[in-house]
Order: C-alpha cells, then sequence, then structure tokens
C-alpha cells in the first residue's frame, strides 16, 4: 500500500472511533438525566402528587353524536345515556331528543336517536347533574384514590353517568375531600 493509502484508512479509523466514543458520551449523557418519578424521589415527607379538592356542585356531562335529518345513529352500548327531552347543542340550543330506541337497526347495526330542531353534523347532548365532578381516569373500578392525611388510600364511591372528560360521584366523597389523580400505590405517603 501506498502513503496516501495508508493515510486514508488511519482518517477514516480515527473518524469511525470518534463516531463510538461520541455515540457512548450521548447516551450516557441521557441516561444520566434525571427524570421525575414521584416513587422513585418520594422522601420522608412524600411523593409529589397532582390533587384536587372536590365540592358539590351543578354541571353538565356532554355526550357526542352525529345527527342527519333529525336522526342519529348511536352504539346501542351507549343509548343508556340519552333520553327523550335531554338538549341538544351544536354552537347554539334549542334542540330536543323526542325519541330514543333501544332496538337495534338492521342496516346500521346501531340504535337510533329522533331529534326535533337540530341542524346535521356533529352535535353534542347534554346532561345536568349534581354531585362531585372528578377526572373520568381518576374512577377505577368504582373507586377513587384519596389524599388520608397525608397517606393514599382508596375510597368506594357511586358514579351517577360519565362523559369522554368527567365522571359524577354522588356517594363516598365528601366536601373538601382531596382526590388524587396521579398514579400512585395506596398507603404511599403523599404531599
Amino acid at each position: 500500500m501506498n502513503k496516501k493509502s495508508k493515510l486514508m484508512w488511519a482518517v477514516l479509523a480515527a473518524v469511525a472511533i470518534g463516531w463510538v466514543v461520541f455515540r457512548i458520551v450521548v447516551i450516557a449523557s441521557e441516561s444520566a438525566r434525571v427524570v421525575y418519578n414521584p416513587v422513585r424521589d418520594s422522601d420522608a415527607r412524600g411523593a409529589a402528587v397532582e390533587k384536587i379538592t372536590v365540592n358539590k356542585k351543578t354541571g353538565v356531562l356532554r355526550e357526542p353524536m352525529a345527527v342527519k335529518n333529525n336522526r342519529a345513529f348511536v352504539s346501542c352500548a351507549r343509548i343508556g345515556k340519552f333520553r327523550v327531552g335531554q338538549e341538544v347543542v351544536n354552537g347554539q340550543r334549542g334542540g330536543k331528543i323526542i325519541s330514543v330506541s333501544d332496538r337495534i337497526d338492521l342496516d346500521s347495526g346501531m340504535c337510533i336517536v329522533k331529534t326535533s330542531g337540530v341542524s346535521d353534523g356533529p352535535v353534542f347532548v347534554e346532561s345536568k347533574y349534581i354531585g362531585y365532578f372528578v377526572p373520568v381516569y381518576a374512577v377505577v373500578d368504582n373507586r377513587v384514590m384519596v389524599d388520608d392525611n397525608g397517606t393514599s388510600s382508596f375510597r368506594n364511591v357511586t358514579v351517577v353517568s360519565d362523559d369522554s372528560e368527567n365522571a359524577v360521584v354522588s356517594g363516598g366523597l365528601s366536601d373538601g375531600d382531596v382526590v388524587i389523580i396521579s398514579q400512585i400505590d395506596e398507603g404511599a405517603k403523599v404531599r
């Protein structure tokens, strides 16, 4: 081999070795980054968790559906969320549900909800409730995690209804209870 070839191979080897060293340093620095983990980062004061204080209030749950010619096809699993007389909203008020069928339409495989005074397109059916509104993901098997004097504990609750965002709880909670909405084990110290 001549001198140019040897020099070229030496440069290529130096670049390859430099690239490997660079990647090892980058991977090591990424691995050393501090990532927040409430369980690992907890101390004697407890893990920092997200919480909400609940109070009984009046609120609205919204269930979506699509209307065409004052008819909506709804999954029969969701049909229990619709009642005659409920208000239908699509940017303006005024529409109502006039009938709810729990029979399966053989053409669509869905249940039919008939409306009156509703424009075609996506709409929401609103239902008013009085109770404790908690994020739907905080309710698991009719239980919520509460902060009980600095310790996390499950509490059984009665869920009246829910939508894609909130669940309405009627029993098991009191005004001022602190519901933990972070994922944490029961019995863990929290702050």
